[in-house]
This record gives structure tokens, C-alpha cells and sequence, in this order.
């Protein structure tokens, strides 16, 4: 005698989380509390080196490789590293061409949700982050962060050989191409050779066998 269970009752509550703003459905109470960081602009995540915020605790740990250069992913294709698994598979489909992200109302591809998601907005007209000192809206919280230091002032960006500031990351990294090319701040203290970018030194390290633990003097 067999017994037979139904799968209907997996169905029916594979996504019973629903957020009550725009009716999206998930499986785990966890995604949709995550979801509606997007409705609200709330980023609880702060990386402790520069304050910057995100609304999932995995895409802080991703941005925090960015501060200490651990990149524990490799493309088995071109061996490009990267810090956190979902960018070694978004990059991946560089090399397959696979987009699997569609849009629904006029059919053009994504590799990744998240450009998708913005996409989509230019349909919609949705600007969901407004700015709550002139009221001015946007349809990317970054763009929201990033005007509201047109009121404040605030430059949180700061180059680490010479201290000069920036409101974003574009003007840092334009800035370290423009003044500090030609600089190699980063040494190995077992070897010697020395490196532009700490990432270029700890990728060195690992000839050596260490994990990334040099002291960039």
C-alpha cells in the first residue's frame, strides 16, 4: 500500500508573507522584513569603516571586503576574484551571456534583479525615496544618499594617503587615479614588492601562503 501526499499544501504557503505596500509575496518572514527596507529607505546594515548603510546584512559583509580586500570567490574562466559568492555569479554570466531577469512590460533582459528592478521604474514612474528636507524624489535610494549631501555637506569619503574627502565614491576613486597613480603604498613584508591597491597585495599574500594578513607599510 503506498501513501500518496499531496504537494498542494506546499503551494499554498510557499509564499505567505506578503508585503502589505505592493502586495509582493515571499516564502520566509526574514525576505519580506528585508523587502520593505525598499519601501521605507531604511538601511539598519553600517559598515564601521565608512558608515555607509545597506538593507541586508549580506551585502554589508560584501562591501566590507572592499575595506580589508578579501576576495574569497575565483571565476573558474578568467580567474577574476571576488568578495561575495552573488558577484562571482553575476559576473559568470559576463562569460555565458545568460540574462535571466526579464521585463514584464517590454521584454528587455537583466542578469541581476536589481537593475531590473530599476528599470521597471521607468515604466512605472515610481520614485519611491524622497528627500525629507526639500522634498525632491528618486527612483534610487544611492541617488537619495547622495543628494542629501547637497544639505549637509557631508563628505564621507576620505583617501587614505592624503585625507582629502568626498561626498561619493566616483570622486575617491577618480581622485586615486588622478594623485596617487603612480604610488605604491601597499608592500609585501616578505618579499618586498609593493602594490598600488591593498587588494593587489593581498591577492600577492596568497603566492606565499598567507592569508592576506600584510600590514600595507
Amino acid at each position: 500500500m503506498y501513501c500518496v501526499m499531496s504537494s498542494e499544501p506546499t503551494k499554498m504557503t510557499a509564499r505567505r508573507h506578503e508585503c502589505d505596500i505592493c502586495g509582493k509575496k515571499f516564502s520566509r518572514a526574514l525576505h519580506l522584513e528585508s523587502h520593505k527596507y525598499i519601501h521605507t529607505g531604511e538601511r539598519p546594515y553600517v559598515c564601521e569603516t565608512c558608515g555607509r548603510g545597506f538593507s541586508r546584512r549580506y551585502n554589508l559583509v560584501n562591501h566590507e571586503r572592499f575595506h580589508t580586500g578579501e576576495l574569497p570567490f575565483a571565476c573558474e574562466i578568467c580567474g577574476i576574484r571576488f568578495g561575495y559568492r552573488r558577484s562571482l555569479v553575476t559576473h559568470e554570466r559576463s562569460h555565458t551571456g545568460e540574462k535571466p531577469h526579464a521585463c514584464e512590460i517590454c521584454g528587455m533582459r537583466f542578469n541581476q534583479r536589481s537593475p531590473l528592478i530599476l528599470h521597471e521604474r521607468i515604466h512605472t514612474g515610481e520614485l519611491p525615496y524622497e528627500c525629507d528636507m526639500c522634498g525632491k524624489k528618486f527612483s534610487r535610494y544611492s541617488s537619495l544618499t547622495n543628494h542629501k549631501r547637497i544639505h549637509t555637506g557631508e563628505q564621507p569619503y576620505t583617501c587614505k594617503l592624503c585625507g582629502k574627502s568626498f561626498k561619493r565614491t566616483a570622486g575617491l576613486l577618480n581622485h586615486h587615479r588622478r594623485a596617487h597613480a603612480n604610488e605604491m603604498p601597499y608592500a609585501c613584508n616578505i618579499c618586498g614588492k609593493r602594490f598600488n591597491k591593498l587588494t593587489g597585495l593581498t591577492m600577492h599574500d596568497r603566492s606565499h601562503g598567507k592569508d592576506g594578513d600584510g600590514d600595507g607599510s
